[in-house]
């Protein structure tokens, strides 16, 4: 092993496989779409699988630095989870093709607390109108969002939205979007 005596890691490290992480998920459907890394090392996983760790899990769950799901976060969701992104202050943003959160109906689009349970102040009214595949976060907070939806909150937003740090549609922001086709949406 060289050893790059700056840090804690071996270079024949580098790249295999960490034995310590032990995390897996499955169930009817199963497969993870998106991963997100949390505070303290923690691993957010979101995708359509209804067990990780050997628990059940809606299609979301939190594995800690050893691989083991932490038991705190259970958030329960309906549909496939294909992204996220956590916030600064740790909350988790999700997006796919869900259609409800913990019992409330959502379009497609939420945000988590740390322990799993829905942040109430992020309020999306009726959502996406189809998949939401990425999600991205601006400097200033604002949240992108694509994917298959032509609307986003019951207005014209074909592909490409932003919201506002608290999940409402940012008006302002209205793209045309012309693809290789020369075909022009918005």
């Amino acid at each position: 092993c060289s050893r790059d005596w700056s840090s804690d890691v071996c270079s024949s490290d580098l790249g295999s496989l960490d034995s310590r992480f032990l995390a897996a998920a499955g169930g009817p459907g199963s497969g993870g779409n998106t991963l997100s890394v949390l505070a303290g090392g923690r691993v957010f996983v979101g995708g359509n699988f209804a067990a990780a760790g050997g628990e059940v899990r809606q299609s979301a769950a939190i594995f800690r630095d050893d691989g083991s799901v932490d038991p705190t976060f259970k958030p329960t969701i309906t549909g496939n989870v294909t992204c996220s992104l956590v916030q600064s202050d740790g909350r988790i943003v999700i997006g796919g093709n869900f259609t409800s959160v913990n019992g409330a109906t959502v379009g497609r689009i939420a945000r988590l607390n740390q322990d799993g349970t829905s942040d109430t102040s992020f309020t999306t009214g009726t959502g996406a109108s189809s998949t939401v595949n990425a999600v991205a976060l601006q400097p200033d907070g604002r949240i992108l969002l694509t994917g298959a939806f032509t609307t986003v909150q019951g207005i014209s937003r074909p592909v490409l939205a932003r919201l506002e740090a608290n999940g409402i549609l940012d008006t302002t922001f209205n793209p045309s979007l012309v693809f290789s086709s020369g075909s022009e949406i918005g």
